[in-house]
């Protein structure tokens, strides 16, 4: 799915999302695998939130999202993330490993670049969430400047719901 201009109003429509929960669940995760510092890869970092957060907590991020548009809004957020080296650690937050085709791949391409020690927190939308809540249900979202009609169809068939975003 290409955000396009999407990108720029998605911390909009994402208003609800707990950043503070998600940050301070992901920084006690990773300290119990004894990370805290190093350099670390957000996949689908989206708009940068998270990646920002755990910055300002000392981490090395690197930001990663297949939306070019979503990297553009990164970069107005933060001049410089100072993007480098080896990863000791990879998040990946808002069901991102559910777009991806070849999640094997996706996971053995973070586990190339990870230090030895290193881990991998993800999360990902369930069957019930795809069959129940996304299923073939409308969002509507409107603010002041915007609006968005987020679209679902689950196929039962190959288990996978699409998605578009008006």
């Amino acid at each position: 799915m290409a955000y396009n201009e999407f990108a720029y109003f998605y911390d909009e429509f994402n208003g609800e999302a707990d950043y503070e929960a998600l940050y301070a669940h992901i920084k006690k995760e990773l300290e119990a695998h004894g990370i805290h510092d190093g350099i670390l890869a957000d996949l689908g970092c989206g708009t940068g939130e998270l990646t920002l957060m755990l910055t300002q907590a000392g981490y090395d991020m690197i930001g990663i999202d297949q939306s070019e548009e979503m990297l553009c809004v990164v970069r107005d957020k933060a001049e410089q993330l100072g993007l480098y080296g080896t990863i000791r650690g990879a998040v990946s937050t808002f069901d991102t490993f559910n777009h991806i085709p070849d999640l094997d791949k996706a996971i053995a391409n973070a586990g190339f670049f990870m230090e030895k020690g290193g881990v991998l927190l993800f999360d990902m939308n369930t069957p019930y969430k795809h069959q129940n809540v996304l299923g073939e249900n409308v969002f509507t979202f409107e603010e002041e400047d915007a609006s968005c009609v987020w679209r679902n169809h689950y196929s039962a068939a190959d288990r996978r719901v699409e998605i578009s975003v008006d």
